[in-house]
């Protein structure tokens, strides 16, 4: 299976464009510690990630930048897998998204990133 296209193959500078804009560290910082931390907002990121953003106080330019895509009907890891693996979701909200995304979804079964048909 070719998971190219023609127009990413012919550009290279396309291949590790980020398609999200990378967060800040203050506001990484504040949501890896929400989500391993407050049952409420866990909560309300669960059923609607940018009103609790919004509700927390996030500024404008992280909910810009904020790949909420990523996070329609998920169910969140738990906060100590969160709080576990912190330095991983953080790196990769800095640098911003790519084909890369945060594993904050609770299911395990791997069987959906098959590519077998």
């Amino acid at each position: 299976m070719n998971l190219t296209t023609s127009s990413t193959a012919s550009s290279p500078s396309l291949l590790h464009k980020a398609r999200s804009a990378p967060l800040s560290a203050a506001a990484t910082d504040r949501l890896l510690h929400l989500l391993s931390t407050d049952d409420t907002f866990r909560e309300r990121f669960q059923a609607n990630p940018r009103q609790a953003m919004e509700a927390s106080g996030f500024d404008e330019d992280t909910l810009l930048a904020f790949p909420f895509d990523c996070f329609i009907g998920v169910e969140l890891a738990s906060k100590s897998v969160i709080a576990g693996a912190r330095k991983e979701i953080c790196a990769m909200l800095l640098r911003g998204l790519n084909q890369t995304t945060p594993q904050l979804d609770a299911n395990t079964d791997c069987s959906r990133y098959s590519l077998a048909q």
